[in-house]
């Protein structure tokens, strides 16, 4: 740990020690140390240079000190903190301006601008896209509560978070591969969270505890508004897009790593196995596995799309699903404009057309997670039963 960086863990730290009294439940010091190791790690894993590392550190760990002083708007007053600590130290001008811009791009209204940016922001949010989301959400409406007397009925709490999540997607490629299927499953339970409430109808009472599962309120159920079916479509479909691109990512690494592994065995190793023959079995092995991952990759991301024709009598049976662009290409336009016309006109129609488009799409899914499922386990143990296999054949 370079000087300054430890200067600047004591200071944060005794800060944090003088002002335990006031009891920051969610912006505690464990908070900021979760922080700081999170963005060391995604930092690794981003490809951040060295020389940015340090400046992303110090942001790390100075870029809540304000929030003893404020709730909204804390970023500016941790700019401050951390200016004057900063001059203290005699900090190069260029860093420090860097330093302070890291602390800025924290506030989720402003947008990060740099990878070292990127990263802070992503490990200053990083729980939205963990298991343990709601417990640090319950440490976060109990710290509003009883530090800046700021309470919420369950529906404005749920609300509010489900603003934050659609406002608040991951900055940097690692988090949103490793923590990005975890948050859509956060927010699919607030968001179910929010329908049970709307289907009780009005009445809300102040709870203060937050359950991932929702709120079992004894009120009489009542139909749910068209705003809460129309969210729920559009986050379901949202989700749905989310988690085909994170599968269709992971697929393109393994088919990506297996093509480099392959390549590398076929112009080095291969000539070799005339002088040795005893590699042949355990290449054997490898490239079996290398190919099969890749067979299986490639099926979890080759498009299918299946089409059927549409009638104008289909239509007027409310049958077919107008929405998927497989069942309407080979429609004449004038029929398809009659057709969105009439589902525009009939609200069930509508509702069951996007229901279909759902489920289909969860079909899809489903696809594309088992043939990617099969691959990881192809590559995992194929390559375990190669490593074994070379090492038998040396040995013997």
């Amino acid at each position: 740990m370079s000087p300054i960086l430890a200067q600047c863990e004591a200071y944060v730290s005794s800060l944090y020690k003088k002002r335990e009294q006031d009891s920051l439940f969610y912006h505690s010091l464990s908070h900021l140390k979760r922080t700081v190791k999170e963005a060391k790690i995604i930092a690794e894993n981003s490809g951040l240079p060295m020389e940015e590392t340090e400046v992303l550190l110090l942001s790390s760990w100075l870029h809540d000190c304000g929030i003893f002083e404020t709730e909204e708007g804390h970023e500016e007053k941790s700019i401050e903190i951390a200016k004057e600590f900063l001059e203290k130290q005699n900090y190069p001008q260029d860093k420090m301006e860097s330093v302070l811009a890291c602390i800025h791009a924290t506030n989720p209204l402003n947008k990060p601008q740099n990878l070292t940016e990127k990263i802070l922001q992503d490990a200053n949010l990083l729980h939205l896209g963990k298991k343990k989301y709601f417990k640090r959400n319950k440490e976060l409406r109990k710290e509003f509560k009883n530090i800046w007397d700021k309470s919420f009925t369950d529906k404005e709490w749920i609300e509010l978070n489900i603003q934050f999540f659609l406002e608040n997607e991951f900055q940097t490629d690692y988090a949103r591969n490793t923590y990005g299927e975890q948050r859509l499953l956060n927010l699919s339970s607030l968001q179910e969270s929010l329908q049970r409430l709307q289907s009780m109808g009005n009445k809300q009472e102040n709870i203060q505890n937050l359950d991932p599962d929702g709120v079992q309120l004894k009120t009489k159920r009542t139909k749910t508004p068209d705003r809460g079916i129309e969210t729920m479509f559009r986050l379901t479909s949202k989700n749905h897009f989310t988690l085909s691109s994170i599968a269709d990512n992971k697929a393109s690494t393994l088919i990506s790593i297996s093509a480099l592994i392959m390549s590398i065995i076929l112009s080095v190793l291969v000539r070799k196995l005339q002088e040795d023959p005893y590699l042949v079995f355990p290449t054997v092995i490898i490239l079996i596995t290398l190919m099969g991952t890749i067979i299986f990759a490639v099926l979890a991301t080759r498009p299918k799309v299946t089409s059927f024709t549409i009638t104008r009598e289909d239509i007027s049976q409310r049958k077919g699903n107008l929405l998927f662009f497989g069942n309407f290409i080979n429609m004449p336009v004038e029929d398809y404009e009659w057709g969105i016309k009439e589902l525009m006109e009939d609200r069930e129609y509508l509702y069951n057309n996007l229901i279909r488009d759902i489920y289909y799409l969860g079909l899809v899914l489903d696809k594309k997670y088992r043939y990617l499922r099969i691959a990881y386990n192809i590559f995992m143990y194929g390559l375990l039963i190669s490593v074994i296999a070379y090492i038998i054949a040396f040995a013997l």
